[in-house]
C-alpha cells in the first residue's frame, strides 16, 4: 500500500528537523528508540523502522562519552532490545537493531513508556546524569489505553534532561494522543499530514518505491521536485541515504562566504562520515589558490568545495586531520593539522577563510607547506599519510620554481594532488606538481563538486 511504500522516506521526511537537531547538536548524548511491533504495523513496515533507526544510527559516534542507544520494542507486552550501555561501538549498535524482532500484538504504549522510563533511563543501565536524553517514538496506531498512555507520558516528560520525539505513520494514529506523546507539538509528527509538515517548515522528502507509484502525488507530498526520489525497491534505499543526508544538510547550513565569518560558532551538519583513509590515518593540507584570477566568486566555490570534502570525514588526532594555507603574491597559513582538532571547529575554520586577491605565486605555497605544514609541532604524525591538495586556475608566476618545490615536496614523501579550474592552467607544471603526474582538471569552479567523490576516495586509498 501507498503508506508503506512511502515509509520510510516519511520517517525521514516528517523527521528531518529533529534529525538535523540530533546530528548537529545533541552529542554527547542518550537516544531511546520505542518501536511499535503491533499487528497494524505488519513484518514488512517493522523493517522499515528498522531501517531507518539503522541509517539514523549511523550518522553517530558511539561511545561512552558520545551518543548511546537503547531500542525497546512494544505491543501487547514489552521487549527490551539493547540498553544504552550494552554496545560501546556505532558497528555493535547496527548489529544490535538488525536482530531486532517483530513481535505483533496490540498497542499498549504506555507500558513501553514507562519501561524506557523505569528501565532504560536508569543511570545502573548507562543513562549518563546531565546527558541530553532522547526517546524516539515510532507508532503507526492510537494505543489500547488512552488513559493509561497519557499518564505514562506525563511520568516520561517529567524525567530530567528527556525530550520526547513522537513520529505517527499512517491514518490511524490519535493525533491528539500523538502531541502528549511528544515533549511539545514541535516534537510530534504525523508523516501523512503533508499539510502539516510544510506549515511547519518542514522540508519533506519523498521516496517512491516500485512501478506504481504516482510521481503527480509524490510531488505534491514533498516540498519541491528536488525532494522526490524514486527506486525500484527497498533495497535501494541504502544508496540514497547520502544524498538525502546531504540535501539536508545543505538546507540547514548556510554556504561558506568570502569573507570573514561571526567569531560566534554555527551548527554544522553531520553526514556519512569517513573514519580514516586506509590502514592509516591522514594529514590532509589543502594549499588554496587566492590570486587575483580566481575572483572573490570563483574562491568563493573553492572554499565550498573544500568544505563539503572535509566534512566527509571523521577528524580527530586519532582519524583525519586537515590544515589550510592559501597563497597569491605571499603565504597564508589558515590553520595547521593541530589547530583544531574535532569536525565542528575545522568546518568553523574553512568558513571564515578570506579572499587575498594578487598573484599566482605556486611555488611560495609549496615551500610554506613543505617546511611548516607537516612539521611535528604543527600536528603533522608520524603514522600519517601526508597528503596535499592544490587547487589553482592558472600558472604560477615562476614555473620552474614551482616545478622544484614539487618535487621537494615529493621527496618527502607526500602524496600531492593537482587540481587545475579553467583554461589558463598549465598543463605540464600540473603534471610536475601531481604526485602521480596526473592532474585533475575541470573547465570550471562551479563543477569542482563533480570531483569530489573521486579525490575523496584517491586521498584515501593513499593511506592503504
Amino acid at each position: 500500500m501507498a503508506t508503506l511504500r512511502l515509509f520510510s522516506l516519511l520517517l525521514v521526511l516528517g523527521f528531518t528537523q529533529a534529525l538535523y537537531k540530533a546530528e548537529c547538536d545533541l552529542v554527547p548524548a542518550d537516544f531511546v528508540f520505542l518501536l511499535d511491533s503491533s499487528g497494524s504495523e505488519t513484518t514488512k513496515g517493522f523493517k522499515t523502522q528498522l531501517a531507518f533507526i539503522s541509517n539514523f544510527t549511523s550518522n553517530f559516534e558511539v561511545g561512552a562519552d558520545k551518543a548511546q542507544f537503547a531500542a525497546v520494542t512494544f505491543s501487547t507486552g514489552v521487549h527490551k532490545n539493547f540498553y544504552l550501555n550494552e554496545h560501546a561501538t556505532q558497528a555493535s549498535v547496527l548489529d544490535a537493531i538488525n536482530k531486532i524482532q517483530y513481535s505483533d500484538g496490540e498497542t499498549y504504549t504506555d507500558l513501553g513508556l514507562n519501561f524506557v522510563r523505569n528501565n532504560v533511563l536508569q543511570a545502573n543501565h548507562g543513562a549518563r546524569p546531565n546527558v541530553a536524553k532522547y526517546v524516539i517514538v515510532l507508532t503507526d496506531g492510537r494505543s489500547n489505553d488512552n488513559s493509561k498512555t497519557v499518564q505514562a507520558a506525563m511520568a516520561l516528560h517529567n524525567v530530567p534532561n528527556v525530550t520526547v520525539i513522537a513520529i505517527g505513520i499512517g491514518h490511524a494514529i490519535d493525533v491528539n494522543e500523538l502531541h502528549i506523546i511528544a515533549t511539545d507539538r514541535n516534537h510530534s509528527f504525523v508523516v501523512n499530514n503533508f499539510d502539516l509538515l510544510h506549515n511547519m517548515g518542514v522540508e519533506v522528502f519523498v521516496i517512491g518505491m516500485g512501478h506504481s507509484v504516482d510521481f503527480r502525488e509524490l510531488q505534491q507530498i514533498a516540498t519541491d521536485r528536488d525532494h522526490v526520489y524514486r527506486i525500484s525497491s527497498t533495497n535501494d534505499l541504502a544508496a540514497i541515504h547520502t544524498n538525502i543526508v546531504d540535501a539536508i544538510c545543505k538546507l540547514k547550513v548556510p554556504p561558506p562566504t568570502t569573507t570573514p565569518m561571526p567569531t560566534t560558532t554555527t551548527t554544522l551538519p553531520t553526514t556519512t562520515v569517513k573514519q580514516a583513509c586506509g590502514q592509516k590515518p591522514a594529514d590532509i593540507v589543502f594549499l588554496l589558490d587566492a590570486s587575483e584570477s580566481e575572483q572573490a566568486e570563483g574562491f568563493g566555490k573553492e572554499i565550498q568545495f573544500v568544505y563539503n570534502f572535509a566534512r566527509k570525514f571523521h577528524i580527530g588526532p586519532q582519524n583525519v586531520q586537515f590544515s589550510s594555507v592559501t597563497f597569491s603574491s605571499n603565504v597564508r597559513n589558515d590553520f595547521f593539522l593541530n589547530t583544531y582538532s574535532n569536525r565542528h571547529d575545522v568546518l568553523n575554520a574553512i568558513q571564515k577563510i578570506s579572499y587575498m586577491q594578487g598573484g599566482t605565486n605556486t611555488s611560495f605555497g609549496l615551500k610554506f607547506v613543505r617546511d611548516n605544514s607537516f612539521k611535528p609541532q604543527n600536528g603533522a604524525r608520524t603514522n600519517a599519510t601526508k597528503i596535499v591538495i592544490v587547487i589553482t586556475d592558472g600558472q604560477s608566476a615562476d614555473s620552474a620554481a614551482t616545478k622544484h618545490e614539487a618535487q621537494l615536496l615529493h621527496h618527502q614523501g607526500v602524496l600531492v594532488y593537482a587540481v587545475g579550474v579553467g583554461s589558463d592552467v598549465d598543463s605540464s607544471e600540473l603534471k610536475a606538481i601531481s604526485s602521480n603526474g596526473t592532474p585533475i582538471l575541470v573547465t570550471d569552479f562551479s563543477l569542482l563538486h563533480d570531483i569530489q567523490a573521486s579525490l575523496e576516495t584517491a586521498a584515501c586509498h593513499g593511506g592503504t
